[in-house]
């Protein structure tokens, strides 16, 4: 799938959406901003949960992940958990089991595009989540690896639906990381090599000028 998606979350694996997960963040009264399949959405638009609707049988059991696949600060091939609700009943995310508190998108400064990916997965029971609740204030304890989750629990959770965005860094991720996660931000930069520049003679002629 484009933008790596599977890859970064399943390795060779991959589903096929079963039907849309539709995921849209309050912005003002009378505008919500959707996310559909790497759209981009500014953090300061992200700032809190956004609705999540999907089709469901009454009597089904959900859960739901919104990790980021791009912004671990230790370890490439971990993400971080921004958001985890499970046994989520009918459809009805607001009665599920808040595992992990909503951490709003955190683009690193100087790293360019994040993508946040939204995973809903269908249950076949009633799951116990209790060794996934982190402190949600620490950055470090929100470490998350997909696969490894998905090994632990394949036999009770199936793929059913997908949605992501892409992120880059804005003004609220300085304040989340002082307000929220309470620790210095951390930063990135490029030092480019200086350009070169042939050195200049005195009436070059018949020489060529860019070489």
């Amino acid at each position: 799938m484009h933008y790596g998606i599977f890859r970064d979350l399943y390795g060779a694996a991959y589903f096929v959406p079963q039907f849309p997960l539709r995921v849209s963040f309050p912005s003002t009264a009378d505008y919500e901003t959707p996310v559909y399949r790497g759209n981009l959405i500014s953090p300061s638009d992200a700032l809190t949960a956004p609705t999540i609707t999907f089709p469901s049988a009454d009597d089904s059991l959900w859960t739901l992940l919104m990790t980021n696949l791009d912004g671990h600060l230790q370890d490439t091939d971990a993400e971080y958990v921004h958001w985890f609700i499970g046994n989520i009943p009918g459809g009805d995310v607001i009665k599920g089991e808040t595992i992990v508190d909503y951490l709003q998108p955190i683009p690193l400064r100087g790293t360019g595009f994040h993508r946040y990916c939204f995973v809903l997965y269908h249950q076949s029971k009633r799951m116990d989540f209790s060794d996934f609740k982190p402190n949600s204030k620490s950055l470090r304890s929100r470490t998350f690896r997909t696969p490894e989750f998905y090994r632990g629990f394949q036999d009770e959770l199936t793929p059913a639906s997908m949605a992501f965005f892409l992120a880059e860094w804005d003004d609220s991720v300085t304040k989340c990381f002082h307000k929220t996660l309470d620790q210095s931000e951390p930063a990135f930069s490029y030092e480019h090599k200086p350009i070169y520049h042939t050195p200049q003679r005195k009436y070059p002629q018949t020489q060529p000028f860019n070489l």
